[in-house]
This record gives structure tokens, C-alpha cells and sequence, in this order.
């Protein structure tokens, strides 16, 4: 998925969630969807997807200093919770959020090193 693609899917699925869309399109096409959260079976999947070079692609740079791609929003988590399907993503987010994860980046160091 190209940025763009992210940007627009970010955009328009914020969108949906502040008109109230998104959860009733889930419960009308009657599939149960799940909040991704620590205890999700797919937590360390959806995590690896997101350190990886399909979201924030964490790496070091020639001198050893970690750096990593981050737009200051959820996009990447939102593309890559929509590829992995079945997850309630504005309750998603919420979470997230609830738990210091207020864009890509701080899910990963702060939502997913919580407890550690």
C-alpha cells in the first residue's frame, strides 16, 4: 500500500468512526470482530507487522542509532489491522490510545512495553 493509499484508508476510516459508520457496517454484516489488544492472539503478529518495513521499519543507521518512519498518526497501524481483518479498528485505536499508543510509533513503545 502506497502512502497515499494509507493517508486516504486513515482518513476515511476516522471518518467513518466520529459519523458512526464503521461499527454499524460491522454489526450489519454480521461479522464478529475483535479489539487488538496485548492479550489478542495476534498481538505479536500485528506488532512485528508494525516495527517491520510495512509500518514503522525500525532500523539502525550507519552509525548504530535506531531510526524509524513514523507520520505522527495510526495510519500504518489502520492498514495493517484492515490486511489482517477481523478487528474492530476504532475500538482498536481506542485502546491504543487509552494506553499511550497515539500514533504508530507509541503503540509500539508504549502500548506494547507496558508491562515490561
Amino acid at each position: 500500500m502506497k502512502k497515499n493509499e494509507i493517508e486516504i484508508a486513515s482518513k476515511n476510516i476516522h471518518e467513518m468512526m466520529e459519523k458512526g459508520k464503521l461499527k454499524k457496517r460491522a454489526v450489519t454484516e454480521g461479522t464478529e470482530l475483535e479489539i487488538m489488544t496485548r492479550e489478542h492472539p495476534r498481538w505479536d503478529e500485528f506488532c512485528d507487522r508494525l516495527e517491520g518495513p510495512e509500518g514503522c521499519n525500525f532500523r539502525q543507521d550507519e552509525n548504530g542509532k535506531w531510526i524509524w518512519d513514523c507520520d505522527n498518526d495510526q495510519s500504518l497501524a489502520i492498514a495493517i489491522l484492515e490486511k489482517m481483518g477481523a478487528i474492530d479498528i476504532p475500538d482498536s485505536l481506542e485502546y491504543f490510545e487509552e494506553h499511550g499508543g497515539y500514533c504508530d510509533c507509541e503503540i509500539l513503545m508504549n502500548v506494547d512495553r507496558e508491562e515490561e
